[in-house]
């Protein structure tokens, strides 16, 4: 290390030390650490201190104090992409970003302190834009690209540990309204909807919800399954995959592993192998005239639910078939694709299936709504049977009072 005593512009004296540090481990360039100070001892220490971060990996706190969040997160992003992780991640990931970098995008890492942080998510949560689950998937993905800036010794601490995402307070009409039983519907209900749809079927309607109701199948599954997944020897259908549309165009689908990146196989009654039988019979009819009309513009992609072009049904139109479906029936609950998932949970709880067994057959590993349909069915149940065995001690005891008399 060299030391001299220099003279500043202003006239006064300082003691300047120079020393070589370590390469960048960003960029692999070698720099000198220069520091200065009022006494030699002072400004030697600084040079101590500072070649004893580097060495540890640190990164000048000059680059340091440049890089803003933005920056850092485009890094993150980068690396995070090479993990494998599917498209629609990705995409919720990006849109995360988005909103983050609204409010700290042009921060320097460095300055971004817990407090500062705690204030971010506050405003977020005041501004009643977001759902306090969408703040929860930003405060996520936060923490990953702050995680990621201690890898690259940008920052020496996570601001988001330990943050206070707030949460409202629910009225007492609201915890009314709350009810589990607003996410599925009640077999009365489920068969005023299916009726209503083979009423007013359009391409398939009926038989996709009825697919829904009684496959326990996610939206995207459903939407992505192929006539190859369907075994009619067996009566049995297979779930490898799901489907990804995110501009909701028809030919700009995905096909993406199952949410658990794991394949199920189970079986379907008669009653729903019967109608998907006639349904690829006339299915295969249609696909003769559709290619012939289209002059070989046809998409087959061999999917069960797919539109005259051969395309799979995306999401949105899934959705909208759903409330133009509702708006016939005399059902007032917000019904959406997903809610006939949990349907088909309430009727095998219903039918006596226990809850291992179901989440096994729904592709659940460990599912909060679940347990809690089969726990208020269940507990529904019990009630029930409670009831039923009043009235049979009821009938027993007039009956004896009635044989005395």
């Amino acid at each position: 290390m060299d030391c001299q005593q220099i003279t500043l512009k202003s006239g006064e004296k300082r003691w300047e030390c120079v020393a070589d540090a370590p390469p960048d481990p960003v960029t692999g360039e070698r720099k000198q650490i220069r520091r200065r100070a009022k006494k030699q001892k002072d400004a030697k220490a600084k040079v101590e201190l500072e070649l004893k971060k580097r060495q540890q990996g640190l990164i000048d706190d000059k680059i340091a104090k440049k890089i803003t969040f933005k920056q850092a997160a485009e890094h993150w992003l980068s690396v995070y992409k090479l993990s494998g992780v599917k498209k629609s991640t990705i995409d919720v990931k990006v849109d995360c970003l988005k909103a983050l970098n609204n409010n700290i995008g042009a921060m320097p890492m460095r300055n971004i302190s817990h407090v500062k942080y705690q204030r971010m998510i506050n405003k977020l949560f005041k501004e009643d834009k977001y759902e306090r689950n969408t703040i929860l998937k930003f405060h996520a993905c936060a923490r990953q690209v702050f995680k990621q800036a201690i890898k690259d010794r940008l920052i020496e601490q996570n601001p988001a540990i330990d943050v206070v995402i707030p949460k409202k307070v629910k009225t007492v009409e609201e915890l009314e309204n709350d009810s589990i039983t607003e996410k599925f519907l009640e077999q009365e209900e489920l068969e005023e909807f299916l009726y209503t749809a083979k009423q007013y079927n359009k391409t398939n309607d009926y038989e996709l919800f009825y697919l829904l109701s009684f496959s326990g199948m996610r939206p995207g599954e459903v939407l992505a399954l192929k006539w190859s997944d369907v075994n009619f020897e067996t009566n049995e259908i297979r779930v490898t995959k799901t489907l990804y549309n995110k501009i909701m165009k028809s030919d700009t689908y995905e096909l993406n592993t199952t949410k658990t990146n794991k394949a199920r196989t189970f079986s379907i009654d008669e009653g729903l192998i019967s109608i998907l039988k006639k349904m690829k019979t006339n299915q295969s009819k249609d696909k003769l005239r559709f290619k012939k009309d289209l002059n070989g513009q046809y998409h087959d992609g061999n999917f069960v639910f797919r539109n005259q072009l051969g395309y799979p049904f995306n999401y949105q139109q899934l959705y909208r078939a759903t409330k133009r479906i509702l708006s016939h029936t005399s059902i007032e609950k917000p019904i959406t694709p997903h809610c006939f998932r949990h349907t088909h949970i309430s009727l095998l709880t219903e039918s006596g299936v226990d809850l291992p067994t179901i989440m096994d057959r729904v592709g659940h590993e460990d599912e909060k709504t679940t347990r809690n349909i089969y726990t208020h069915v269940t507990k529904r149940m019990k009630e029930s049977a409670s009831e039923k065995m009043k009235l049979l001690y009821q009938n027993v005891e007039k009956n004896i009072q009635s044989k005395k008399m």
